[in-house]
């Protein structure tokens, strides 16, 4: 698995200051969190309410595939409550 974050600068449209990916060899992802400017977990997919995400079925291209924070690092986010959930 690969564990990336994307910012504004990456994503133009992207409504939260990170976004927080597990991606697959394939370049699927499995995972996603949204992160305020605090660092504050905003959004989460999959969730029991829904199964899509940002990335839904769209592969990242397997050169831009790497690891850019640890699986502890994301799982420590991934534990953590949505905080706004408007997006849930």
């Amino acid at each position: 698995m690969f564990y990336m974050r994307f910012t504004k600068d990456d994503i133009k449209n992207l409504d939260m200051e990170m976004l927080l990916i597990e991606a697959d060899e394939k370049g699927f992802v499995s995972r996603e969190i949204g992160l305020d400017a605090n660092n504050i977990v905003i959004y989460k997919s999959p969730t029991k309410k829904n199964n899509y995400g940002l990335f839904d079925n769209q592969p990242i291209a397997i050169s831009r595939l790497n690891n850019q924070l640890t699986e502890v690092e994301f799982d420590h986010y991934w534990s953590k409550a949505i905080v706004n959930k408007k997006r849930e």
